[in-house]
């Protein structure tokens, strides 16, 4: 029984002596292989040299780059950026005060932040100023009418009717209306006042009542107008008052019989509008709708029979009146 004890003790001595030294083993054995490969290497160098490679190079390692420090905080004035973005855009009144901005204030470190001052010529958007670019006149778009200044030289032309309101002569019949023509020229020393003259004729009076009367009817006049704008020469309503010089009345009286009156200086009243251009602009070229009075009294009259015979009357005849409308183009040269 002992003798069976004792073996039994030797043969687990044994084992367990076995399984002690074994991992021993094995972690010796990728000790022994680590020169061995290491002089594979050295012998594949050694030959390669041999054979004339050149040894290799390896690259020097990268220099370490140091981290640079942060860069300190600045320190705003937060009180003086507000104050001087809400004067910028027209918070509140604006002053003189306002265009340069106000002082900025000191920080927690005793330093502050200069800020550029605000330009003084240019008004503060909202403050109720009106930009200057608003009082230049624009033309329309679309190639509209040419802008013109209020002042200087016009031309008028045009047509209307010519109608004596009363008779010319006692006891002669009133001539009936014709067909006007009317050419002005003058010129606006300021945009409300201007002097005008030209020519004035008609034509296609008849006497009235007259059977065996044509329709060859004329009369002459040179007008001398001062026209007063209540705007400019270039649009609005305007007033005149002037003479007319030489003014004369010719005409077939029936049976071959002519007569004709003329009337040295007659008074002249009228009023007229001029119509604007697009959008209020100053055009060039307007049109004029114009009512005129004529005012005088025959000075000389004389009729002409088919023999030859004349009958002349130089006496004053009664005052007389004749009514002219008329559409006008007005040029602003």
């Amino acid at each position: 029984m002992r003798l069976f004890t004792f073996a039994s003790l030797a043969v687990a001595s044994v084992v367990v002596g076995l399984v002690t030294l074994a991992p021993v083993s094995a972690a010796a054995a990728p000790a022994a292989a680590a020169p061995a490969a290491a002089g594979k290497r050295v012998a594949r160098r050694a030959g390669a040299a041999s054979a004339g490679e050149g040894p290799r190079v390896l690259p020097a390692p990268l220099p370490k780059v140091e981290a640079l420090p942060p860069l300190p905080p600045v320190a705003r004035d937060v009180t003086a950026i507000t104050t001087l973005t809400s004067a910028s855009v027209g918070e509140g009144t604006s002053g003189p005060s306002d265009a340069a901005g106000p002082a900025p204030s000191p920080v927690a470190g005793g330093a502050t932040e200069a800020l550029p001052a605000l330009p003084a010529a240019g008004p503060a958007v909202g403050s109720g100023a009106v930009s200057a670019a608003r009082d230049v006149p624009v033309a329309p778009p679309g190639g509209g009418a040419r802008e013109v200044k209020p002042t200087g030289f016009v031309l008028q032309l045009g047509m209307g009717v010519l109608t004596p309101a009363t008779t010319f002569i006692s006891g002669l019949r009133p001539l009936g209306p014709g067909v006007a023509l009317e050419l002005r020229l003058g010129y606006y020393a300021t945009p409300h006042v201007g002097i005008v003259t030209g020519f004035r004729g008609s034509f296609g009076h008849e006497l009235i009542g007259c059977s065996v009367c044509s329709t060859n009817g004329y009369s002459t006049q040179v007008p001398i107008i001062v026209q007063l704008a209540d705007k400019d020469r270039t649009h609005g309503v305007y007033g005149e008052v002037g003479i007319g010089l030489g003014t004369t009345y010719s005409g077939p009286a029936g049976n071959g019989a002519t007569y004709s009156f003329s009337s040295p200086v007659e008074l002249k009243l009228g009023v007229g509008y001029r119509f604007a251009g697009a959008h209020g602009a100053r055009p060039a070229t307007t049109a004029d709708l114009n009512v005129g009075v004529d005012i005088g009294s025959i000075e000389s009259a004389e009729v002409r029979s088919k023999s030859g015979g004349t009958v002349t009357d130089t006496s004053s005849e009664p005052t007389h009146v004749v009514v002219a409308s008329s559409l006008l183009v007005h040029f602003s040269l």
